[in-house]
């Protein structure tokens, strides 16, 4: 079956396995097949099964770059019977072009024939796997919350996801340790701690929240808002923003850079 999504979208109880209980056996294989989801590498077929269980793991995480990576695969994985299913148009407004998602590089719009605000359709069956991608998207929205419960999904995901490295991050671990910083707090958290915390270590948007929380709780000066801290930490998480290093701060920021040298803060 090329499109496994079909079965979970149908509801195929009698294909699906019950995904809180997931045996040891089960457990243990998952995460190297979905280290091939995660890289992209070459597609094969899969059963509707794997789909759906590395799919309540994947959303447990509410990590956006991981949901557009296993996201794109499974659309490349249907490609050879999409235009069956999706009923793509010769034609569309370019205002409802720009509305789709399109992960695909021959979809931008410089790619397409437009004229007169009409983008003829050329990639249709590219664009039939773009509605695809965004049903699947959708659908691991809809069950993260859920998925969050279940005990097996961390250890798939944690197994599956290429080992961490920490090298050249001794500077943000200082900060994170410091406490009774007055100035700068904002600047901190933008450049190195959320990124840190979503992109290094793989934190979800409330565990990364609890997080700054923290931090913040342990140094001076004024307020910041709840608001602006939970934005950039889904900005992070969509664009997959790696903490900057201090050479690149130094360029943008020379006077912010001199003001934490001088206090030892890195």
């Amino acid at each position: 079956m090329y499109v496994p999504f079909l079965a979970v979208k149908e509801k195929r109880k009698d294909i699906l396995p019950d995904p809180s209980k997931v045996d040891e056996k089960l457990a243990e294989e998952l995460p190297k097949h979905l280290k091939i989801v995660l890289k992209g590498e070459p597609i094969k077929p899969v059963n509707p099964s794997t789909f759906f269980l590395e799919g309540i793991a994947v959303s447990s995480t509410e990590n956006l770059s991981l949901y557009n990576k296993f996201a794109k695969y499974y659309a490349l994985l249907s490609r050879p019977v999409v235009t069956e299913i999706y009923d793509v148009p010769s034609s569309m407004r370019v205002v409802t072009y720009l509305s789709l998602k399109r992960p695909f590089e021959k979809l931008k719009l410089y790619y397409q024939d437009v004229s007169k605000g009409i983008v003829k359709i050329k990639e249709k069956e590219l664009v039939a796997m773009s509605y695809l991608y965004s049903e699947i998207l959708e659908w691991l929205d809809r069950i993260s919350e859920r998925s969050k419960n279940l005990e097996w999904t961390r250890a798939v995901v944690n197994r599956a996801l290429p080992s961490k490295s920490v090298k050249g991050y001794t500077h943000v671990k200082k900060l994170i340790s410091t406490s009774g910083i007055e100035d700068g707090r904002k600047r901190i958290l933008y450049y190195w701690l959320i990124p840190y915390w979503v992109t290094v270590e793989g934190l979800s948007v409330e565990e990364t929240l609890l997080r700054a929380k923290e931090w913040l709780s342990r140094q001076s000066g004024g307020k910041i808002y709840e608001s602006w801290i939970r934005a950039e930490i889904m900005n992070v998480r969509a664009k997959g923003i790696k903490p900057w290093s201090v050479e690149k701060v130094r360029k943008t920021d020379p006077t912010f850079i001199r003001y934490l040298e001088e206090r030892g803060l890195i």
